[in-house]
């Protein structure tokens, strides 16, 4: 099992605690007063620091507990009684020592309830050998992404600490300043939203800097712009939660190439049911080299985050007076962003005889038709920030053209 130091499990632990109360907190652990990026193995959990309550402090535990299957050794409750991220990082690294089975993580959640997914160490080892082959003689790793998400995890924590080369991170509000802390033989994590605005933000980049770029597919132009603008290789690695990595490339026209422990789905490189996890349609090329064509879901990639588009149509589809909810993406700036049209029939005429959709009664509902306000409060309530469309438009029936399929409308 691949040894993993201290301040790699806390920043592991801190992404884990982090993650389980910022939903109930609405802030970042790494907003509260006390907390020091240089030293965040120091903050408290307790009183002194973040101040977590008892369910919180068992939501919490668990979570770790979860990640890094520390049950299997019997330690799990000794989180409960320390306080400090530094010591639970000590309780994580004395459960590895010891051998555990493999590591836990959470898929996005955008197509029903996140599921656990568990992969072994024997497979994590496996894929991590085989990247350090890839990425030898990169001589630090710049981190851009959470540590306890997959693909943060891989590349991030373990092909650091098993090559023995520092790590640098970034959160995306720290962006600004990565451009200038960079430099030949680094390895540059990111996902393709960050890259965009690294792309237009880092200027000139140094000589002998490579990247990494996941999650979600990386516009040709956005990889283009970057290497013309002096990153040395940006490699795009494909795979998902479900499956970890499966493939890589560094061009945009070309195909992707399986790693070398995988076969293919394609019948001439023999069966593999890991392809029926994937999220995608693949092409098959070959035995070895393939090209995504699309989810086979009706998910996409906003701000570097899955979304389901059936989901964020089915909450805004319960706004009172909300007939029918439809979410295509749209672009804002080159990001892809969502765009909504609401169904609410015929509305009531105002005082000034208008027929707008910015508060009336739609006929026999007895419901007031939403205003554009009431439309972004409720999305505010029940969305989140990369779910909530940008731009709203009312109708009384949805667009469709002479065959009866919905077609594409105008925002204005």
């Amino acid at each position: 099992m691949i040894e993993i130091g201290a301040d790699a499990v806390t920043r592991v632990v801190l992404d884990l605690v982090d993650e389980s109360i910022r939903e109930g907190r609405g802030r970042s652990l790494r907003s509260e007063p006390g907390f020091d990026a240089s030293e965040p193995g120091s903050f408290s959990l307790g009183d002194e620091g973040a101040g977590l309550d008892s369910l919180e402090m068992l939501t919490a535990a668990g979570r770790v507990n979860e990640f890094f299957h520390l049950h299997e050794t019997g330690v799990e409750d000794m989180l409960l009684r320390k306080r400090t991220l530094n010591e639970w990082a000590e309780i994580v690294r004395t459960a590895l020592a010891e051998g555990v089975s493999g590591v836990t993580f959470y898929t996005s959640g955008t197509v029903g309830p996140p599921k656990r997914i568990t992969h072994s160490w024997a497979s994590i080892e496996q894929e991590i050998d085989f990247l350090s082959d890839v990425f030898a003689g990169r001589r630090r790793v710049i981190s851009t992404v959470p540590a306890h998400h997959i693909y943060g995890f891989l590349f991030t924590v373990l092909l650091p600490e098993h090559m023995g080369v520092p790590v640098m991170s970034f959160t995306w509000e720290e962006l600004g300043e990565l451009s200038a802390r960079v430099c030949a033989g680094d390895l540059v994590v990111s996902h393709p939203t960050l890259w965009r605005y690294l792309s237009r933000s880092a200027g000139h980049w140094p000589g002998g800097v490579w990247g990494t770029s996941s999650t979600a597919p990386l516009p040709a132009d956005i990889h283009r712009a970057l290497t013309a603008g002096g990153l040395e290789r940006l490699w795009e690695i494909y795979g998902s939660t479900e499956t970890a990595g499966v493939g890589l490339r560094d061009r945009p026209d070309a195909p992707f190439e399986l790693f070398p422990y995988l076969s293919a789905g394609d019948p001439r490189a023999g069966d593999a049911a890991w392809t029926e996890e994937l999220p995608d349609r693949l092409e098959w090329v070959d035995g070895r080299h393939f090209f995504p064509r699309g989810r086979v879901d009706r998910v996409v990639q906003v701000g570097g985050e899955n979304v389901s588009l059936e989901h964020v149509e089915d909450v805004l589809g319960g706004i009172p007076g909300v007939e029918q909810a439809i979410v295509r993406t749209t672009e804002v700036d080159g990001e892809p962003r969502l765009k909504a049209f609401l169904v609410i029939g015929v509305a009531a005429p105002t005082a000034s005889g208008a027929h707008a959709p910015s508060g009336g009664q739609a006929p026999g509902s007895g419901v007031e038709a939403p205003s554009r306000e009431a439309v972004a409060g409720y999305a505010r309530q029940h969305l989140r920030a990369v779910e909530r469309p940008v731009s709203v438009t009312f109708g009384e029936a949805v667009p469709r053209n002479a065959m009866g399929k919905i077609t594409d409308w105008d925002t204005g």
